[in-house]
């Protein structure tokens, strides 16, 4: 069994460890920012039959002729997603073609393609920080009412504690930040403070235990003493 509490200092020097070397590191070499941030282009291409590994594989080696960051990702059972920041629309007829020959493909050009700017890329995370912080602050009220102020404010503690955590994570093995990133932070948001009110419910029911015990031990020494 883990023991949680009578470590405490060794889990706290763990989490700060992990928290201050991850935002040194985003301090300087920053987060690996997906296409979703930066823009760059999508292309879908599909697929006559669906794809394996090795089929997925010879579609990332043609890719990174053209874009040594492309993402490749199998999309359903018959689509293939490409994404990357320094494909062209130039290049994207002969990238389809590569594709085409080396797979033996029917369909003449990919499915669907698209261009997305840095414009919408810095429009959707200043959306992912508001909707973050209005989230977080919501919590803090509900809380509040629900429990008491200090509780609020140490359930907020928790959740920025769980995403610095998280973006350590991102940092450390350069995980590409995409819009699947912002569900990702939020997952986080709810489900540890739903963790920190189960928590709070089992302290406030305990808290009752112990000052009826305490009352009782008083009272009894009261009687003694008489």
């Amino acid at each position: 069994m883990i023991k949680v509490v009578e470590r405490s200092k060794v889990w706290i020097s763990i989490s700060l460890s992990i928290i201050i070397v991850g935002m040194l590191m985003w301090a300087f070499k920053g987060l690996n920012l997906g296409i979703d941030f930066k823009g760059g282009t999508v292309v879908v291409v599909k697929m006559d039959k669906e794809p394996d590994n090795s089929t997925l594989e010879e579609i990332r080696k043609i890719s990174a002729k053209y874009d040594p960051s492309a993402q490749v990702q199998k999309v359903g059972t018959d689509e293939v997603n490409i994404r990357g920041n320094a494909i062209t629309d130039e290049q994207i007829p002969k990238l389809y073609k590569e594709i085409k020959e080396s797979l033996n493909l029917k369909e003449e050009k990919p499915r669907y393609t698209d261009r997305i700017g840095p414009s919408i890329g810095k429009e959707l995370r200043k959306n992912a920080i508001y909707s973050s912080i209005v989230a977080v602050a919501l919590m803090l009220i509900y809380i509040s009412l629900r429990f008491e102020f200090k509780f609020g404010v140490a359930a907020v503690i928790a959740l920025v504690h769980d995403l610095l955590i998280t973006i350590a994570i991102y940092v450390f093995l350069q995980i590409p930040v995409n819009s699947s990133f912002i569900a990702a932070i939020l997952t986080v948001l709810g489900y540890s403070i739903n963790d920190t009110i189960v928590v709070f419910d089992r302290i406030r029911e305990n808290s009752k235990k112990v000052f009826i015990v305490v009352e009782e031990n008083l009272l009894m020494q009261v009687y003694l003493n008489q």
